[in-house]
C-alpha cells in the first residue's frame, strides 16, 4: 500500500513539474530582451536588417513563456519587416535563471546557442565581416 502511495505521489509530481506554468514579470522580460539584444550574432543580424532600406529587426511583442527540460524560459521571436511582409529569423528561447540560451535552428530543432554557433547557419551570422558589430545594439 505505501509503495503504490509513493508511486502515485511521484507519477502526480512529474505530471505537475511537465505541465507547470512559468510566470514572467515585467523586469524579466525586460531581462530577456536585453539578454536578447546582447547576443553577438543578433547584433549582427540587426545590422544586416538595417542596412537594406526600408527593412528593420523587430520582436515578437508578446513575450511568450514556455518549459523547457523543467526550467522557465522566455521565447522571443526575432522577424525582420521588410514592410509588406515579415520574416520570421529565430525563435529565442532564454532562461530566466542564469545565462542559457537556446535557439530553433533552420531545421526547426531546439538547441543550445554555442551548437548552433557551431553548426553553418549560426557561423555565418557570428563570423561574417561584413557585418558592423558596433552597430546599434539597442532595441529599434
Amino acid at each position: 500500500m505505501i509503495l503504490r502511495a509513493i508511486i502515485t505521489l511521484t507519477f502526480l509530481c512529474v505530471s505537475y513539474s511537465s505541465f507547470a506554468v512559468c510566470n514572467i514579470s515585467e523586469s524579466e522580460k525586460s531581462a530577456a530582451i536585453s539578454k536578447f539584444w546582447a547576443v553577438p550574432e543578433v547584433i549582427n543580424w540587426k545590422s544586416y536588417v538595417l542596412s537594406h532600406k526600408g527593412k528593420k529587426p523587430i520582436i515578437s511583442k508578446e513575450i511568450e513563456t514556455e518549459t523547457l527540460k523543467n526550467k522557465c524560459f522566455s521565447k522571443l521571436s526575432a522577424y525582420s519587416d521588410e514592410g509588406d511582409h515579415i520574416h520570421r529569423w529565430h525563435d529565442f528561447y532564454i532562461s530566466q535563471i542564469g545565462n542559457k540560451i537556446y535557439i530553433d535552428n533552420t531545421e526547426g530543432e531546439f538547441i543550445s546557442l554555442s551548437k548552433w554557433r557551431a553548426s553553418p547557419d549560426g557561423k555565418a551570422w557570428r563570423s561574417n565581416p561584413s557585418f558592423k558589430r558596433d552597430a546599434l545594439t539597442r532595441a529599434p
